[in-house]
């Protein structure tokens, strides 16, 4: 994490999300689809990436918890990743890199997945 705040947004995305150094988060902008309502005790989180109807971080422990519009499943985060170390959301999707045992691994998640079913891409 970087010493001083950072902020992501997307070209298509009405909200910007920062993570502070403190590893807290803060969101303006729209909140139409509650994409701005950050989750009460979060945790510290490591990574963050605003969609365009939600926002997607990985938590400090690794895991990965998404809010906002979900209609295409893109807030529905797997919970079989171990080590969630980068997150990016796009209109209908999010991604979540991982590293476990020496490899990296990105899965993408929202309703319609890769034919094996577990959203490895």
């Amino acid at each position: 994490m970087l010493p001083g705040p950072t902020s992501t947004t997307t070209p298509s995305s009405p909200v910007t999300v920062a993570l502070r150094a403190d590893g807290s988060v803060v969101c303006w902008g729209s909140d139409a689809f509650g994409q701005c309502s950050a989750p009460a005790h979060l945790g510290a989180v490591t990574a963050i990436a605003a969609g365009a109807r939600h926002t997607v971080v990985a938590l400090e422990d690794g895991s990965i918890i998404a809010w906002g519009d979900g209609t295409s499943g893109q807030c529905s985060a797997p919970t079989h990743i171990a080590r969630a170390i980068g997150v990016s959301a796009g209109r209908a999707h999010s991604l979540a890199v991982a590293c476990t045992e020496g490899s990296v691994d990105v899965f993408r998640f929202r309703v319609a997945v890769e034919p094996d079913g577990d959203g490895r891409t």
